[in-house]
């Protein structure tokens, strides 16, 4: 048998386990669905769900090989991908969840985030993201204060309080690791970007102490090993870069579409580290050798958007998108503003259905003659097109799109994003890039893997799409 590499991708809407041979491709893959609560500014998971279903997904793929979970399995190294800027708290003998999880969505920490505005010149510099309360700094100090199960763990010098990819690593690992990779520890706004070390002044501005911190590690690195199948785990990332490993461009003229419950657009920079007043910069990974970064737009409401839209049709009406961006559009807009507006913008907006010809919100939605569906998939490609023009305003030029996640399985998406941007949009063999990018650091097998080109999607001129376009931007 070829040697074995296993991806597993902790996701806000589910987990998988993918094993990959030495080529990438696939030979066994499992994937469970896990639970989102939101209410208001609280978006939060739990823990223990997620826990579990790593777990068994892990098992299911180890079993599909023919290998025994409790023994050595003959996959030869793992990589771990989780959700980024989600924070939990847990208490360090048992290993069981303090707290909730609380989902990058969830915005509690808004009233303080408004009370260090004055320091955000300071912190974008530091860590190379805008201040916001999508980011973990302000999770980690309202868990702290608000959560009495966290603060009774502290007196009782129990806890254990971190990104959730530092959860799962205790958990999984033998021997209970307190550590975190550097780039799920970059969407704390709590480690430096520069000399990726916890940030002492970050931590003064945040209220958090250095100790209750985990040990921050590169993303390449010999983590230990999985208690299931003992198998050496050689490398961490968060999901977004992970999911640009398995689908690099050639140079940096090529930016990556990841499309889930958010929508992420990521360029490449290599061993520069380029600044962006709207956009974020970010890790690509890192090793104890070298640091790779990257430029990163991200739009809030993707998959969550279409989640939102179906949680008012009449139960069991699915999401189609290349039925619901089959026809043209006459009148509406969706104002997507589900999970608050992304980069470039950075601001809260009510969601909503626009009437062009009225110039007003559609109130009844009856009253709606278009998709309901195809518009909110259309606004979701008019934000992602908001942040390439972002990043083609700072000098970067762009030649293709390749693009991942759920939506890519859509060709009406893939070929409108060809069109809007003027862009060929490429489509890989696997578009559930997220495991297949951490597998392949695991393997060391970056920009070894091909990503096997399977559709290309070639602009055409489409005038009403562009006009809706900017009518969109108008209104947000």
């Amino acid at each position: 048998m070829s040697e074995l590499y296993l991806g597993i991708d902790q996701g806000t809407q589910s987990s998988r386990a993918i094993v990959f041979n030495h080529q990438g491709e696939i030979v066994a893959s499992a994937q469970l669905a896990v639970s989102l609560l939101r209410d208001g500014n609280r978006c939060e998971q739990d823990g223990s769900e997620i826990l579990d279903s790593i777990r068994s997904v892990i098992t299911s793929v180890i079993e599909q090989i023919g290998d025994d979970p409790a023994g050595d399995s003959s996959i030869k190294a793992a990589g771990l991908a989780t959700q980024r800027s989600s924070i939990i708290a847990w208490d360090a003998e048992t290993g069981r969840p303090l707290s909730p999880l609380l989902s990058w969505s969830d915005l509690r920490g808004e009233e303080f985030i408004a009370s260090i505005r004055e320091q955000e010149s300071l912190i974008r510099s530091r860590t190379g993201l805008p201040l916001t309360a999508y980011y973990g700094g302000s999770k980690i100090r309202w868990l702290l204060k608000h959560n009495e199960a966290v603060r009774r763990a502290r007196r009782q010098q129990r806890l254990r309080i971190g990104p959730l990819a530092s959860f799962l690593l205790f958990n999984l690992l033998k021997g209970a690791p307190y550590v975190v990779d550097h780039a799920n520890a970059l969407r704390t706004q709590l480690l430096n970007l520069h000399q990726l070390q916890w940030d002492a002044e970050l931590l003064d501005i945040y209220s958090v102490s250095l100790q209750l911190l985990p040990e921050a590690w590169p993303t390449h690195a010999d983590y230990g090993c999985l208690k299931l199948g003992n198998i050496a785990l050689l490398a961490v990332n968060g999901d977004q870069s992970a999911a640009m490993q398995a689908t690099t461009p050639d140079d940096e003229n090529g930016a990556l579409v990841n499309v889930g419950s958010g929508a992420f657009i990521l360029q490449p920079t290599g061993k520069r580290l380029l600044r962006s007043g709207n956009l974020l910069t970010g890790l690509l990974r890192s090793s104890n050798e070298n640091t790779e970064y990257l430029l990163e737009g991200t739009v809030n409401g993707a998959g969550s958007a279409l989640q939102w839209l179906e949680q008012k049709m009449p139960a069991g009406e699915g999401v189609d998108l290349d039925h619901a961006l089959d026809k043209p559009f006459s009148d509406a807009l969706f104002i997507n503003g589900i999970g608050g507006l992304g980069s470039p913008f950075w601001k809260p907006l009510d969601s909503g259905f626009w009437s062009i010809s009225r110039k007003c919100m559609i109130n009844d939605l009856n009253t709606i003659d278009d998709n309901l569906q195809g518009l909110v998939a259309e606004s979701v490609l008019f934000l992602i097109q908001a942040n390439i023009d972002a990043m083609q305003e700072l000098g970067r030029e762009l030649h293709q799109l390749t693009i991942t996640g759920g939506a890519a399985r859509s060709n009406g998406f893939c070929q409108r994003l060809a069109d809007l941007s003027g862009l060929e949009v490429v489509r890989p063999q696997v578009v559930e890039a997220t495991a297949r990018g951490v597998a392949s650091e695991a393997a060391g097998a970056t920009n070894q893997w091909s990503s096997h080109i399977h559709d290309q999607f070639h602009p055409r001129q489409d005038d009403v799409l562009i006009r809706r376009y900017h009518i969109f931007l108008t209104l947000i």
